[in-house]
């Protein structure tokens, strides 16, 4: 999970970054002709940047072996896994490890690449890197006052307006006042959990068009949910068996199932308090989690959110902290659901696959997402 502690992070290292719709490979001459054709009758998707359009491929050539060099801005080619051409490129920079921070710019979609889910994915897969491999705290987005495509992007994807430089930037001879906008590393999960539910297979119909909009995915909330996650004591049995029993009250008294003695008896017969932490908001302690590590997976034993709290988004919340630390070591996430309570709905809604069922039991699964090599 997200830390705000250990200064300084790495530098981003130019590696490739394995989407569902795309892959983000390190710029290189050999894309050259796919960019060339992607940006012929592409001029006015330059306007905003200080170099291009191209009167041939020789001028884009010496421009991308210019950016392929740049030791202190690495940048990735935007290759579509639906035809494999590389259709554009974006790049990390301003990057300031000691304090933990870090922009994405230089951003050049043609517009094969604009407006689509695999442009989505390819800004999403570098915001994961820095904050979840990398462990960035802020991220920068800036872009020139004028550009409302580059404005809507920052808040599509959950970037907060910070304010403007005036006069900040002269581009292509014209004065330019240049806007800035950031996310933090508390405020990653929430984005985190949307954009995956958004770029998820099952929010695209069969002609690629987006089902629901991103601004329509209860996960992004614009309200500031900031959760920590404490450790439990063994002390905690009796506070943490309350909580389990509140939560799991109301669904199961609508079908019938309470039964708070076997739920207080099931509890303790795997309580291990080195696996439980407190889930902590506003200094309160409204549920708890207990995640067990395993080689080759984690084990999601529990996850409780007090009734006054649900319906907040807290639950997705808590779980897109915990896909960032499976995605991050390629562990797949298992599940159990009691039978006929609405945590089946809940995990099935968040990604979660069917698997196995038992008399009292379903089971369900996150696959590992790989990482590219």
């Amino acid at each position: 999970m997200p830390s705000m502690h250990v200064l300084p992070r790495s530098f981003p290292q130019k590696i490739n970054h394995d989407g569902r719709y795309v892959r983000l490979e390190p710029l290189d001459e050999r894309h050259i002709p796919d960019l060339w054709q992607a940006a012929q009758g592409a001029d006015e998707s330059w306007r905003y940047l200080r170099y291009g359009p191209f009167a041939n491929i020789e001028a884009l050539q010496t421009l991308v072996l210019e950016l392929a060099e740049r030791v202190h801005q690495p940048f990735w080619t935007v290759v579509d896994k639906a035809d494999g051409k590389a259709k554009g490129w974006l790049s990390i920079c301003d990057v300031y490890p000691a304090e933990s921070a870090v922009e994405i710019g230089s951003i050049w979609f043609s517009p094969a690449l604009q407006r689509s889910r695999a442009a989505t994915e390819a800004v999403f897969l570098l915001m994961q890197h820095l904050f979840v491999s990398l462990q960035y705290q802020r991220l920068v987005w800036r872009c020139l006052d004028d550009n409302l495509a580059s404005r809507h992007a920052a808040q599509r994807y959950g970037f907060v307006f910070e304010g403007i430089w005036r006069r900040g930037a002269i581009v292509k001879g014209m004065t330019k006042d240049v806007r800035w906008h950031s996310l933090l590393c508390d405020e990653w999960p929430r984005r985190y959990a949307a954009l995956r539910s958004w770029l998820a297979a099952d929010n695209f119909d069969s002609a690629g068009r987006a089902i629901r909009r991103l601004s329509d995915i209860e996960t992004i909330d614009k309200s500031p949910l900031s959760i920590q996650f404490v450790p439990a004591d063994p002390s905690d049995f009796e506070t943490l068996v309350a909580l389990r029993i509140a939560a799991m009250r109301p669904s199961l008294e609508r079908i019938g199932r309470f039964d708070p003695l076997r739920a207080r008896e099931r509890f303790r017969a795997g309580f291990a308090a080195e696996n439980t932490h407190h889930i902590v908001l506003n200094d309160q302690r409204i549920g708890f989690i207990v995640v067990r590590l395993s080689e080759d997976h984690m084990s999601l034993d529990h996850l409780y959110i007090h009734p006054d709290h649900q319906q907040q988004g807290i639950g997705s919340l808590v779980l897109g902290h915990i896909f960032a630390q499976a995605d991050t070591a390629s562990l797949a996430i298992k599940v159990g659901a009691l039978r006929g309570s609405d945590a089946n709905r809940f995990y099935q809604k968040n990604g979660f696959i069917f698997v196995a069922e038992e008399e009292w039991d379903i089971y369900y699964v996150r696959p590992a997402i790989e990482e590219a090599p």
